[in-house]
């Protein structure tokens, strides 16, 4: 019985261990003005915990289109730096998987995908 309650805690420990390790965001970031192919348009990322809401707006003569999509959101170190993997689902509940460059400057209060740089709000 001892043996089974040690050996559990060493599970437990591990797990807590490796969540700890992970690159987690909060807070909705914003990308500058005219940073993003969107013309006239923002894109937005709404981050907690694991899960990523991205709200894009387009604009052009008076028009506005805005889409939004929910998913997760996974940082990892790879071969190149650090790397964010979206997972998203779209109206159709079909889901997409993409994986791009991505850093953080904590002091600037920036991130920066896949070349384009977000501020925090």
């Amino acid at each position: 019985m001892k043996r089974i309650i040690a050996l559990s805690l060493v599970v437990v420990m591990v797990a807590v261990l490796l969540c700890s390790c992970a690159t987690t965001l909060s807070g909705e970031y914003t990308a500058a003005a005219g940073s993003t192919s969107i013309a006239g348009g923002s894109v937005t990322y709404k981050f907690s915990g694991s899960k990523v809401t991205m709200t894009t707006t387009a604009g052009a003569l008076g028009f506005e289109k805005t889409t939004t999509v929910n998913g997760t959101y996974k940082i990892v170190d790879g071969e190149r730096g650090q790397q964010i993997t979206f997972t998203m689902k779209n109206d159709k509940g079909e889901e997409t998987s993409s994986t791009v460059s991505f850093s953080q400057d904590k002091d600037a209060k920036t991130i920066t995908i896949a070349g384009v740089t977000y501020k925090k709000k």
